[in-house]
């Protein structure tokens, strides 16, 4: 039972993370001098493999009638909420990080690092102070750290508009990753906010996020492979014609 369902509705997803964290592993050796911040963004690809992983625990011990891990049973750890409510504050920290180092003029970068570490302040806050680590997804950590997400990813598409860079836009990672980033945000928040209906008692509600999920993540992942694979083949050339 575990298998079918982890075949079912899980494998093509991880297969598309994975297959993103290789791509990237494989842009990384190719590219002399990556881009800015995307070797940070590569090794966020390997923890999304791993946190993915480690998450499907809650399953694996449900359709093994809790014969195994079941120590977990009736305790806050029974569900996973615990665990990637931890994985989204480690996230947009990343995120931010990435997004802020393609800004420029380093002033406004020292700035919006400030504002960052107020706003993953905040998350951890409110995790510790909150009632939701254990029972749901933060909506206000979802809603928020969109926001500010979004408005960083903003002033990056602002830049390259105002600079020459909007004319070589399709060999460059940080763009075809802020695309897919940004979609994936706004798409995928409205989702999480209302997570409290995924039980056994709203099976609609349970088909219809798994189904959006597994789309939105096909469309993310896929735009990020397809990112590495053209700024590895755009490199090489133009490494080859010098």
């Amino acid at each position: 039972m575990f298998l079918e369902y982890i075949v079912d509705n899980f494998l093509l997803i991880y297969l598309m993370e994975l297959g993103a964290a290789i791509a990237g592993s494989i842009y990384l050796w190719k590219a002399r001098v990556p881009q800015k911040g995307v070797r940070l963004f590569v090794y966020y690809l390997w923890l999304v493999v791993f946190v993915e992983l480690i998450g499907l625990y809650p399953s694996y011990a449900y359709f093994n009638d809790y014969n195994k891990l079941g120590f977990i049973k009736d305790t806050l750890f029974e569900r996973n909420y615990w665990w990637y409510n931890s994985y989204s504050v480690i996230k947009f920290l990343v995120l931010y990080v990435f997004f802020i180092l393609q800004l420029n003029p380093p002033s406004r970068r020292r700035k919006l690092f400030v504002i960052s570490a107020l706003f993953i302040l905040s998350f951890i806050i409110h995790l510790i102070f909150g009632d939701t680590f254990f029972k749901a997804h933060s909506a206000y950590m979802s809603v928020t750290g969109t926001l500010f997400l979004m408005i960083l990813i903003l002033l990056y598409h602002f830049e390259i508009l105002k600079s020459d860079r909007i004319l070589k836009f399709y060999r460059s990672m940080p763009f075809y990753i802020s695309i897919g980033i940004l979609i994936w945000h706004v798409s995928i928040t409205p989702v999480f906010i209302y997570n409290k209906y995924f039980t056994l008692k709203s099976p609609d509600f349970i088909y219809f996020q798994m189904m959006f999920l597994r789309s939105i993540n096909i469309f993310l992942y896929g735009i990020l492979i397809l990112g590495f694979i053209v700024c590895t083949f755009k490199r090489n050339k133009l490494s080859g014609s010098k």
